[in-house]
């Protein structure tokens, strides 16, 4: 009976054996799923936060934006191009034709004269085709919070944390302002959101697979990011940061199964590097057909074939090269410009228009941020920093095959990503004349990181925890929001008031621009 026994126990241990190597290649393949960690469902209290910071987000950008009714800062050179691009004049300019050619249209729709100069600040408008300028720009600024709320739910963080990524998108009073102005930055800043989502859809799904038609969805959501990255780049050639932040992840999306696993390991490595690579081209290609025909209507505006011959393309190539050119060159001072290491500390603002009434008050629109919101988004960014530095440093130490990280973490290492890309290359490439909306795309990128770094941080506190913290460092920043917010608005303030918020900035750049208040 004994030796019986013995002999009907073998059978399952060697089913056991088995079972602990499916177990194996389970765990394997889960490794390599960095998106294992599902986004949180919809349900009322999400959608109500959602829908929360997406009317917020409205008001706060189109609230009063026909105030004031003149001409702001650099409306005087993209009113001025609308004009020309709806007339069908155009001319040379240092930025792509996107963002100007969609004013252009809004001025065509709006019978916005065409005649008129507004080529001083200070102008007052004489056609109210204006406000639905700014309202257009502003509708576009409005939906960085709601994009930022869906962005950190794609990578894999709670539902808090993606308010807290909206409503700090919000609370910033430097994209506030930008957003309200007839400029190209709101666009641009939404082209770049929205690519960046895109990306992450898109990375998520490859990685997840589930439901019928998950290769549907992927092929989807590759058009669209392909689709608004050339967007971004057509609009100002800044928007070739996102290309660079979704283009190195996604390189490393395409080789890590290869590289990470064998084939017994890992057996669908092989097919999918080979969608990954044709998604990663199907990319490239977008973003080019995207920048082509952008200038195929500028040159058909101008009178030129709207065609795709050698003629085109070579007039393409001709412009970008006296475009590089031009920017190269354009170094000079100016009062309001600034350096890159002064943009992360928030150094100085930029001053769009001013004014000095009757009764001795002073209104302006002075492109300032908040300050808390600036340092909250340093600090995290040097925490995360040295968080992967000793990660580094420890895989160098014990020698491991590859470092341990947790899903979090990488959701950290890709927004941090996207901080570096878009602030390191002034300081170790652009020599041109810059200003402290050059910082925004790395502002936008630091704020996700701030939202999934709460959510790395808080994981295993209670809720009552979670909310105490929240409302530590959300209180200050909402007041500082609400002291700062007659800039953003031009609300009127006397000379002591203004001295007082000169006097509340630590820096003494700040009290330089309004020298004569």
């Amino acid at each position: 009976k004994m030796r019986r026994a013995t002999k009907k126990e073998k059978p399952e241990q060697k089913h056991k054996v088995v079972n602990l190597e499916n177990d194996d290649k389970k765990k394997n393949s889960e490794k390599s799923n960095l998106f294992s960690e599902h986004v949180f469902p919809w349900n009322g209290t999400n959608i109500l936060a959602f829908l929360f910071v997406t009317v917020l987000s409205l008001y706060s950008r189109l609230h009063a934006v026909e105030f004031p009714k003149e001409v702001v800062f650099d409306e005087v050179h993209f009113v001025s191009f609308a004009q020309l691009y709806a007339s069908k004049r155009v001319v040379f300019d240092i930025h792509p034709p996107l963002g100007k050619l969609i004013l252009g249209l809004v001025v065509h729709l709006t019978g916005f004269p065409t005649n008129q100069s507004y080529k001083d600040i200070s102008t007052v408008y004489k056609h109210d085709g204006y406000i639905t300028m700014r309202q257009t720009q502003a509708t576009f600024g409005s939906m960085l919070a709601p994009i930022a709320f869906l962005s950190i739910r794609q990578l894999g963080c709670s539902s808090l944390s993606s308010f807290i990524g909206g409503l700090l998108i919000i609370l910033e009073l430097s994209l506030q302002t930008i957003s309200r102005a007839v400029f190209l930055d709101p666009f641009l800043y939404f082209c770049i959101a929205i690519s960046f989502f895109f990306a992450l859809k898109m990375w998520r799904i490859d990685e997840e697979r589930s439901g019928r038609f998950w290769k549907l969805k992927y092929w989807f959501y590759c058009f669209w990011c392909g689709i608004f990255m050339g967007c971004a780049f057509s609009t100002k050639h800044t928007g070739l940061g996102v290309i660079g932040v979704v283009g190195i992840i996604h390189i490393y999306f395409t080789f890590k199964s290869m590289i990470w696993f064998s084939g017994n390991e890992y057996p669908d490595a092989e097919s999918d590097f080979v969608r990954r690579f044709i998604g990663g081209t199907i990319l490239i290609i977008l973003i080019i057909f995207v920048y082509f025909i952008c200038f195929s209507i500028h040159f058909e505006l101008n009178g030129e074939p709207y065609n795709y011959n050698r003629s085109l393309i070579s007039n393409i190539i001709d412009v970008n090269l006296r475009m590089i050119k031009a920017n190269s060159v354009s170094i000079f001072h100016h009062h309001h410009g600034s350096q890159y290491h002064e943009w992360p500390i928030h150094y100085r603002g930029l001053v769009y228009w001013w004014k000095e009434l009757p009764d001795g008050t002073h209104i302006c629109v002075y492109m300032f941020g908040n300050p808390l919101i600036y340092w909250l988004v340093l600090l995290v960014v040097l925490v995360t920093i040295v968080f992967y530095f000793f990660k580094i440093l420890l895989f160098l130490i014990k020698r491991r095959s590859k470092i341990n990280l947790s899903i979090k973490a990488i959701s950290l290492g890709f927004c941090l990503f996207g901080w570096l890309a878009n602030y390191l290359p002034y300081p170790l490439f652009i020599e041109r004349t810059c200003f402290a909306y050059h910082y925004h795309p790395s502002l936008y990128f630091g704020i996700l990181l701030v939202g999934v770094f709460f959510d790395f941080i808080t994981q295993k506190m209670s809720e009552r925890m979670k909310i105490s913290l929240l409302l530590l460092f959300l209180i200050p920043i909402i007041v500082c929001y609400f002291y700062y917010l007659p800039f953003s608005y031009a609300l009127p303030l006397t000379q002591d008031e203004h001295e007082e918020r000169r006097m509340m900035y630590f820096f003494p750049s700040f009290r330089k621009i309004f020298p004569v208040w």
